[in-house]
């Protein structure tokens, strides 16, 4: 199985609207009603991130993949400079520079089933709701993103590559 493939897997489990009557186990529960009593009252719809981000589902899917037979013929991916989100630079926390670059982030709600983004890492991003700061990826929204593979950004206009 080609990456592309598993990426497209992997978007579709990040992107899957769990059925309303999901009876989780395991320890694992689901609020199903935020702000209860108030006039922003509002119904959970969970959703595959909301159990594993892109690289936990992409292991999934590795290890479900693990000797599946082979099929012959299957073309290999084209490369077209994007790479796996785990391979891509992190901002250094000694200096606090970050390093942006785009990041194909799934979007159930987009055409393409996702969006080009401009990314960055922050190691110590905390948000109000947060006892204390943790590393996230974030972006030209700025909010948390998820994404699930990067490339550099593109020179400038006149730029000298």
């Amino acid at each position: 199985m080609t990456d592309d493939q598993i990426k497209h897997m992997v978007d579709k489990f990040l992107s899957y609207r769990f059925p309303e009557d999901i009876q989780p186990d395991g320890g694992l529960s689901i609020r199903r009603v935020f702000n209860e009593g108030t006039p922003h009252e509002f119904k959970a719809t969970p959703s595959g991130t909301n159990l594993l981000n892109a690289a936990q589902a992409e292991a999934m899917v590795r290890h479900m993949l693990n000797g599946f037979p082979h099929t012959a013929g299957t073309p290999p991916p084209q490369d077209d400079g994007w790479r796996d989100i785990a391979s891509a630079p992190k901002t250094d926390p000694a200096n606090m520079r970050a390093l942006p670059f785009l990041g194909w982030c799934p979007d159930r709600t987009a055409a393409l089933g996702g969006d080009i983004r401009v990314i960055w890492w922050e190691p110590l991003m905390q948000r109000a709701d947060e006892t204390k700061p943790r590393a996230r990826w974030y972006g030209d929204r700025d909010m948390e993103e998820h994404p699930t593979h990067w490339r550099p950004l593109p020179n400038p206009p006149g730029a000298t590559p």
